[in-house]
């Protein structure tokens, strides 16, 4: 991060949209590898032979309701927000579930930060990626599942560079942890104005748009509504990123950035942001984003995730409720009737 952007409100603890934060990530260039760190509990790319699928399902795969799955889970689940400080110590996913063998878990509100680079953030104990960078074959420390970038751009699939944004393994439905892929936009209220994008899943962009408005509406162009929860429709595109958080899960974007790096080798430098970009709002997203995300996304597993039902769940126990009802007034209307009849 070029540091004659930054704005006086960034401390240490909320580094520049760019820089690594203080994790595992080796650089904040384009290049920059994320953990360092052996091991991960299921490896780089095997994933516990799932790599490219989910429980032997492809990616693309429909949504059986909920609001979500969380890694090694069916159904829905719970986030765990600005108050938790830390996931649940990393670990095993069981076999038989999506990505078994790969690890969830170990994440912190400290090491929330990545650099610009896709795959960065990750906590030691997590492997890197097949080439460095990127998020193939890797765990969930947070629970929730990478950003699915689809590699549809002019170029892109022709360009060897971009193997590592990965669009095919994460599931862009409601079988990712928090639901769907969604965007959320802020436009700055100074001239030239910024405009901003995040992308995360459902949950994540909803919970932060409500933190964003109160922490930053003195920066905010409210006239320009932000379009909270609209689906992601390849806008913002992965070379506009200037910062990931929460291991590659979400992604704050500036319009107008291209960051060459995106594309090219492997240790190519970032591009510098632009000169007028709005350095204030800039880093009050940034800041609430590390400071209000959910840390852990999790089942009812030993996590001390809440087990909320999924609409087939929730229609068993109605007809099985309807039913027991029905057996029981069944046998008091047959006591009553036999009682009656011997008086």
């Amino acid at each position: 991060m070029h540091s004659s952007l930054l704005p006086v409100l960034l401390t240490p603890r909320e580094p520049a949209p760019g820089s690594s934060g203080g994790n595992k990530s080796s650089s904040s260039s384009g290049g920059g590898s994320k953990s360092s760190g052996g091991g991960g509990g299921g490896g780089a790319k095997s994933g516990g032979g799932s790599s490219r699928s989910a429980g032997g399902k492809s990616s693309s795969s429909s949504s059986n309701g909920g609001s979500g799955r969380a890694p090694g889970k069916s159904g829905g689940g719970s986030a765990f927000g600005a108050g938790v400080k830390q996931a649940p110590a990393q670990r095993a996913i069981p076999p038989g579930q999506p990505f078994a063998g790969r690890s969830e878990g170990g994440g912190t509100r400290d090491g929330i930060y990545g650099s610009r680079t896709y795959g960065s953030g990750y906590p030691s104990g997590y492997a890197p990626g097949f080439d460095g960078r990127g998020t193939y074959g890797m765990g969930f420390p947070y629970g929730y599942w990478p950003i699915c970038w689809p590699v549809t751009y002019s170029g892109d699939q022709n360009n060897g560079n971009a193997k590592y944004l990965n669009g095919t393994e994460y599931a862009d439905n409601s079988e990712r942890p928090g639901g769907p892929l969604a965007m959320a936009n802020f436009t700055s209220l100074m001239t030239p104005k910024s405009k901003f994008y995040i992308v995360a899943d459902n949950d994540t962009i909803s919970d932060l748009l409500s933190a964003i408005i109160v922490q930053c509406n003195a920066s905010l162009d409210l006239t320009a509504a932000p379009s909270a929860g609209a689906p992601f429709n390849n806008t913002p595109r992965p070379e506009q990123v200037i910062q990931y958080y929460r291991a590659s899960t979400i992604a704050l974007s500036l319009e107008g950035y291209n960051n060459t790096a995106t594309y090219g080798p492997e240790g190519t430098p970032d591009s510098s942001l632009p000169s007028n970009v709005d350095t204030l709002l800039m880093g009050c997203l940034n800041k609430t984003i590390g400071d209000t995300a959910a840390v852990y996304y999790s089942w009812d597993d030993g996590f001390g995730g809440k087990h909320k039902l999924a609409p087939g769940e929730i229609a068993s126990i109605v007809v099985g409720s309807i039913f027991g009802g029905g057996v029981v007034l069944y046998y008091c209307l047959k006591v009553y009737i036999g009682t009656s009849r011997r008086r």
